[in-house]
């Protein structure tokens, strides 16, 4: 069963030197790479510093242990995410063109950082993961925001998050968990390139239909 971690209490980041802060965000990157890929319970903290070229040691000097390591990778997937967002969904009025602008936003976060992808995959599963209740939740609520406003100014019949998830998140992991498992996967190809924007109206008009607005 999934621990959920949003009841222990936050470590602040300390403040590092130049050089200790360049190999603190090195292991948050390793650390990234270890969790989407292996998971949280078969990920070791040896094969992390070994991948820095660091002794074993030195990574609880940053962390001191896998979990709070952990949170600091969810933490720093989620600021990511949430910085990109806000940022796009300020340069617009109408609640129906911010909801596309952060779903477009949030397709283009994934794909170019598709360990993103799957630690959030692997969160969703629920089985392994710790689920970390109070990092995503600065997402959950911008994408509430956003919702309570589309309501408001559209829908005559409102649209739950879950009919929101279902129908504009749901397509979007299916289509993103083909596309990475194939072997010649380049997101930087052209032909992936005009998929990926052919999806992306998709959702567009798959959230307009659910609004109602076209």
């Amino acid at each position: 069963m999934a621990m959920e971690t949003d009841i222990l209490p936050r470590l602040g980041k300390r403040k590092f030197s130049q050089k200790g802060e360049a190999t603190y965000q090195r292991m948050l990157e390793c650390a990234e790479t270890h969790f989407a890929a292996r998971g949280y319970a078969a990920t070791r903290m040896e094969d992390i510093a070994q991948a820095v070229d660091v002794k074993r040691a030195a990574i609880s000097y940053f962390f001191p242990n896998k979990l709070s390591l952990y949170l600091s990778v969810v933490e720093s997937v989620c600021t990511g995410l949430v910085e990109k967002v806000e940022k796009v969904i300020a340069e617009h009025d109408d609640p129906i063109n911010k909801m596309e602008a952060m779903f477009e936003v949030w397709i283009h976060f994934l794909v170019e950082r598709p360990t993103a992808y799957r630690l959030i995959m692997r969160q969703l599963g629920g089985e392994e993961e710790p689920v970390d209740v109070g990092h995503w939740s600065l997402a959950i609520d911008i994408v509430d925001n956003v919702l309570k406003q589309a309501n408001a100014a559209c829908a005559d019949k409102p649209v739950d998050v879950e009919k929101l998830v279902a129908t504009a998140c749901g397509p979007t992991f299916m289509y993103l968990a083909f596309q990475f498992m194939r072997a010649d996967f380049d997101p930087k190809q052209k032909q992936f390139r005009t998929e990926l924007g052919e999806h992306i109206e998709q959702i567009k008009q798959t959230v307009r239909d659910l609004f109602q607005t076209g």
